[in-house]
């Protein structure tokens, strides 16, 4: 009969940890990341970043923003098929990610 040692429990756990993490990051960037047939994106600017400041970036890279999130730096755009790192190397936000996933975000500041 195997007793099972606790540092033997220590690293089933640790493994266990591990792949629940990597599972939970795949699932985000799967659900996050923007593809190349996606109407609109998600942009996130510095958090400094005004709703008027957001609305000229996005204009300096012809884009048309289709709404605003919950905060002014949030912003949901069109950029007629230009790839997420060249709308982020023109528009300076910190992230543009499916609008669909933070969806919360969308709703909030409509009220």
């Amino acid at each position: 009969m195997h007793v099972e040692t606790a540092a033997e429990r220590r690293q089933a756990m640790a493994v266990s940890l591990l792949f629940g993490v990597l599972g939970i990051a795949a699932i985000a960037w799967l659900s996050l990341r923007v593809t190349p047939d996606m109407e609109n994106v998600a942009l996130v600017f510095p958090p400094s970043f005004s709703a008027d400041q957001a609305l000229e970036a996005v204009a300096r890279a012809d884009g048309r923003i289709a709404r605003f999130g919950a905060t002014g730096n949030v912003v949901i755009a069109n950029f007629m098929g230009l790839e997420a790192d060249r709308i982020i190397e023109k528009t300076g936000a910190l992230a543009a990610m499916n609008p669909l996933a933070p969806g919360a975000c969308l709703s909030l500041g409509t009220e």
